[in-house]
């Protein structure tokens, strides 16, 4: 199970960037995509949870400029000591990890699109 984060357009269609990123989450597209999507393992709600009132899911249909200070905030209380290379591993360090690459994709979606909606399936 996981979390689907898409950055949307006015029509509902996922953000296509200028340029190919290479944030990485559950799933991710080999050499990058234009796309504004992150997969987020389920793995780490319990992390999420903890710094996110009410989780990631209260992302949905948000703007991205109002998702970015929470995020920013969510990475300054979370600690990275516990990262490691297993992606699916549950730890707060892996969590912080994915806020920070969708951290990293919101800003990119900004640049480009400043009206974008996020959703979260």
């Amino acid at each position: 199970m996981s979390f689907d984060i898409s950055f949307m357009d006015d029509d509902s269609e996922t953000i296509q960037l200028k340029e190919k990123h290479d944030h990485k989450g559950g799933t991710y597209a080999l050499g990058g995509t234009e796309f504004a999507c992150l997969n987020v393992t389920y793995n780490y709600s319990t992390h999420f949870y903890k710094v996110i009132q009410g989780g990631i899911r209260t992302f949905n249909q948000e703007r991205a400029e109002t998702i970015k200070p929470i995020l920013e905030k969510a990475i300054e209380q979370m600690s990275d000591e516990t990262a490691n290379d297993d992606y699916w591993d549950g730890t707060e360090g892996n969590a912080r990890k994915a806020l920070m690459n969708l951290l990293a994709l919101a800003e990119l979606v900004l640049a480009e699109a400043p009206d974008a909606i996020v959703e979260v399936s």
